[in-house]
């Protein structure tokens, strides 16, 4: 074969193979499909002026990094859907009612439902129940040697939700 012929394959094949070995890496970085997005995080609870549900329309804001996520009330209740991004986990999300601060803050987390109770713009959370729990036992046992005994037992028990 020609010397010439045999350099000019030589680097046609090398280029190919340059061209095949960097392409199949482009490929391989568009097959992987993005990843899905977060779940929002859902606030809901009943805002409370003097003891009583909110009328209707009062406005409870919700502010995740400087964006603010809106609802009106009905009957008291509210409820707020907070999208964020993984960066936004365990962010404090704040709250105001009709513009009055709230006290209270929750942390962002995604796909999470949260209660949360908003009386006169004053937040209280409350996502679990807490209980108390009290035992009190007594024993006492007698036996003598004519063969008699006497048992006594007295036990108490309270317990709070």
């Amino acid at each position: 074969m020609n010397k010439k012929l045999k350099n000019g394959l030589l680097g046609t094949s090398l280029i190919l193979l340059f061209f095949l070995a960097f392409s199949q890496g482009c490929i391989a970085a568009a097959d992987v499909p993005p990843s899905p997005p977060m779940l929002p995080m859902t606030v809901t609870g009943i805002t409370l002026i003097d003891g009583k549900p909110a009328p209707d329309g009062n406005v409870v804001a919700a502010y995740l990094n400087g964006t603010e996520f809106l609802a009106n009330t009905s009957s008291g209740n509210y409820s707020l859907f907070i999208p964020g991004t993984a960066e936004d986990e365990g962010k404090m999300i704040t709250f105001k009612v009709d513009g009055k601060d709230a006290t209270s803050s929750v942390a962002w987390e995604s796909g999470v439902i949260v209660t949360l109770e908003l009386p006169d713009g004053k937040a209280v959370y409350s996502e679990t129940a807490k209980s108390n729990s009290n035992s009190n036992s007594d024993s006492n046992s007698n036996s003598n040697s004519n063969g008699n005994s006497n048992s006594n037992s007295n036990s108490n028990s309270n317990s709070n939700s």
